[in-house]
């Protein structure tokens, strides 16, 4: 699942508490750079499809200067299932 041309959101949140931080939209393939640059240790970065509402992306982040790691088992997970719902967007 690579989300050339899909719409989405992407929501950075504290992984503790899980508020978010930073809700943004765009492309999917956008908002997954965006991720892959700009997380911190302690937090989460989710990328949900607006229309069909499935994730393309989870990153968890690993600390400053180094690559999040990226969780591939949830793409393709209906977001309903962690509890985003992209029709509130």
């Amino acid at each position: 699942m690579n989300g050339v041309g899909v719409k989405g959101i992407g929501i950075v949140f504290n992984r503790k508490s899980g508020k978010p931080v930073t809700t943004l939209d765009g492309y999917v393939t956008m908002l997954k750079m965006y991720g892959m640059q700009n997380l911190t240790a302690t937090r989460d970065y989710v990328v949900v499809g607006i229309e069909d509402n499935l994730i393309y992306a989870y990153m968890e982040g690993t600390g400053k200067g180094t690559f999040p790691t990226i969780h591939k088992d949830m793409e393709g997970m209906n977001a309903k299932e962690i509890g985003i719902d992209t029709s509130l967007f």
